[in-house]
């Protein structure tokens, strides 16, 4: 007798499961997951689990074919984000996948359960005659169990103490940002070797003497002709990927940051062309907190540094 797969159960259970693991994936990389976009994805992945059973679109369901829609709807889920964020996020996705995926796996090569249960295989992909409420019971116990386990993490390593609201002040403004401080930063300006704080391109024109320069930099190809007549920097970086680009940099006044003042010898605003996360916009290189000097020197020292 040839197993039944009801198309409106699977993908009903499919839309389910989906939306855990991207609710969990958010979790992991702190991230908000919008409602809306969360119901979309969850769909359209459900439909690509659906189409395991139409043999003419076999070459999508293939081991490539899911990694590669996988970042694909992580993509959609997130919104905008650099290249090697997108990687590292598919694959905080797929190992939540594989975790639950290895939880059934367990279940029915220790216990014999998938045998009893009348498991089948179709596509790689394995499908149990058991009740909805049993599965809709697992992904919720695997959700808790993660997100235990995530919270668990946070309290050894709190991200959240690592992100402080720091004050720049340049051309006459003192913009209030959010900031992470990423203890795996260590860029420099290469000329001065001076540490950078990270701003996004909207914060950076909003504190840069020269704007429009630098929204052309971004925009025509980083060309840096008469960079140095308009006091910007050239600050070179390495992305995850390994490959080599650049960042346009200048001098700001002042930097505050848990009440500590730091002068313009002490750090580069370097302006990044990518967004940062809902959490923070904006990074710091550690080694600024080193330095600085109190909040107590009075305003005239500080115009001066």
């Amino acid at each position: 007798m040839r197993p039944v797969v009801y198309i409106d159960v699977l993908f009903f259970l499919n839309f389910i499961i989906n939306s855990v693991l991207f609710l969990l994936t958010g979790m992991i990389v702190s991230e908000k997951v919008k409602i809306i976009r969360l119901m979309g994805v969850s769909a359209l992945a459900s439909v690509y689990t659906v189409l395991v059973f139409v043999p003419s679109v076999s070459f999508l369901t293939g081991g490539l074919g899911k990694i590669l829609f996988s970042g694909v709807f992580i993509r959609l889920l997130f919104e905008k984000m650099r290249f090697g964020k997108l990687v590292k996020d598919t694959l905080i996705f797929l190992t939540l996948s594989f975790g639950l995926a290895g939880t059934v796996f367990a279940l029915f090569f220790l216990t014999g359960l998938g045998t009893k249960l009348g498991a089948v295989m179709s596509g790689g992909e394995f499908y149990f005659n058991i009740d909805i409420t049993y599965l809709l019971s697992g992904a919720i116990l695997f959700y808790l169990l993660v997100a235990v386990f995530s919270e668990n993490c946070k309290t050894v390593l709190p991200r959240e103490e690592l992100i402080k609201e720091i004050v720049i002040e340049n051309n006459g403004k003192k913009i209030k940002v959010k900031a992470l401080i990423d203890t795996g930063c260590h860029l420099k300006e290469p000329v001065s070797a001076r540490p950078v704080v990270i701003v996004p391109l909207s914060l950076g024109q909003r504190l840069c003497k020269c704007p429009k320069e630098l929204e052309r930099f971004y925009k025509e190809e980083k060309n840096i002709n008469g960079f140095t007549d308009l006091g910007l920097k050239i600050i070179p970086f390495c992305t995850v990927t390994g490959q080599w680009e650049i960042m346009a940099g200048f001098d700001a006044e002042r930097l505050e940051v848990d009440g500590k003042s730091y002068g313009k010898n002490d750090f580069v605003i370097a302006v990044s062309g990518y967004s940062f996360s809902d959490n923070f916009d904006g990074i710091i290189n550690p080694e600024i907190l080193t330095g600085g000097i109190k909040n107590e020197v009075d305003n005239k020292t500080l115009a001066e540094v």
